[in-house]
């Protein structure tokens, strides 16, 4: 392919499909946020059941702030220990051939050509006797779903594995778990007809990104096409498309009246500004997440003001013999009952303080004893035993460094 990059990723894939710019346009990743982290933590607890953990053991490596997300997911049904986990599939666009890049990479995509496109799914099995395949990607949260028939992401794992082990037909399917809600799984079944068509739709798209790039590279403009997909771009910050909404909202003046008439027209376009003014602001945190930014300098102090990665402490982590050991001494567990009690603690390594809560909640009171100062209690213990750490955490955000003032470097 010429300059510019791989076209992007199986989960960009039906951008590239929908929208010419995103396939030219200069891109910045975003480093993730909370949402992604549940995200992120949710796919390594189905991998580590998928690798022959039980749903409990996997729970446990989970960190303690992250647990309720994972374990609120149903799994009822779900044959997840019998596939592959974390499977990417790389497709050589001009040709239609495809191969595995690895298993468990973390989206690490090095290795892969100009004129390829790689994509990770998280659940892939194939019966070589059978000539049949099963791709299973899961959702989270409530973000619009493309559906599986249709979903790029499914339809590229899918081809792989046909072209891969020459398969007849593959199943897909898009797991969506949703908080508080029962999981919904929706289906689609890929066979060599199918298969034929997505070949021929990865070639058009391979043409049509070249001529696109050379277009842009010599000034001409490229259309962009607005929709679902524009929502995780990494194109936003430079798409013509959703700049403009910013621009005419600092652009707005106090000296130009608005009537009765213009109401329903300007609401309109002041939420349009606000999102793309919260959307613009999410992609400076992921430009400064990969080149931290200086925002102001204190000569007098010699304070720098930074907006980017840093390290700082995480949340408190309980160690779990440590907190079994205390818990049951402040709350006079007897000892036939401590085994029982500890299971309820739910370690191993760590103890959360959730589970201390709830057992200060059923039993302080039949000790005489007041909840919320015996969680204390307990867990000041805890802290005075060496039981009680916060590990550091990478974050992006504002930050001070303190240097040397203008004062001082003179003397």
């Amino acid at each position: 392919m010429s300059a510019g990059g791989s076209i992007g990723t199986g989960s960009g894939l039906e951008r590239a499909m929908e929208c010419r710019g995103s396939t030219v346009l200069p891109k910045v990743y975003d480093d993730g946020n909370e949402f992604s982290e549940a995200g992120n933590e949710q796919h390594a607890y189905l991998q580590r059941i998928s690798d022959g953990q039980t749903p409990e053991e996997s729970l446990a490596q989970a960190p303690e702030e992250l647990r309720d997300a994972c374990e609120g997911l149903d799994l009822g049904g779900m044959d997840i220990a019998n596939l592959s986990a974390e499977v990417t599939i790389v497709v050589h666009l001009p040709t239609g051939a495809a191969r595995i890049l690895g298993q468990g990479l973390n989206r690490d995509y090095r290795g892969v050509a100009d004129d390829e496109i790689a994509g990770t799914i998280d659940l892939a099995g194939v019966d070589i006797q059978a000539r049949r395949g099963r791709v299973d990607d899961h959702k989270t949260g409530w973000s619009r779903r493309t559906a599986a028939r249709d979903n790029w992401q499914i339809k590229i794992a899918a081809y792989g594995l046909h072209a891969i082990y020459d398969l007849d037909d593959v199943d897909g399917a898009l797991r969506l778990f949703r908080p508080g809600k029962p999981r919904r799984d929706d289906c689609a079944t890929f066979d060599v007809a199918d298969f034929l068509v997505i070949r021929a739709e990865l070639r058009q798209l391979h043409r049509r990104v070249i001529a696109d790039r050379a277009a842009y590279a010599a000034g001409q403009p490229v259309p962009v096409t607005e929709g679902g997909w524009c929502k995780y771009c990494p194109s936003y910050w430079h798409c013509p498309a959703k700049t403009e909404a910013v621009r005419a909202a600092l652009a707005i003046t106090d000296d130009h009246p608005i009537t009765v008439a213009d109401v329903g027209a300007t609401l309109d376009k002041l939420e349009a500004a606000r999102k793309a003014i919260k959307t613009l602001e999410s992609k400076i945190y992921a430009m400064a997440a990969v080149q931290p930014m200086l925002l102001d300098y204190d000569p007098e102090t010699g304070t720098e003001t930074w907006l980017g990665g840093h390290t700082k402490l995480g949340n408190e982590v309980l160690d779990g013999p440590i907190g079994i050991d205390i818990t049951t001494e402040v709350l006079q567990v007897p000892p036939e009952e401590r085994a029982a009690f500890a299971r309820e603690l739910a370690p191993p390594e760590t103890v959360a303080k959730k589970a201390i809560k709830a057992a200060v909640q059923k039993r302080a009171k039949a000790l005489g004893k007041k909840i919320g100062a015996t969680e204390e209690e307990i867990l000041d213990k805890i802290r005075a035993a060496g039981g009680a750490k916060k590990p550091p955490k990478h974050d992006v955000g504002v930050y001070t460094v303190l240097r040397a003032s203008a004062a001082d470097e003179a003397a």
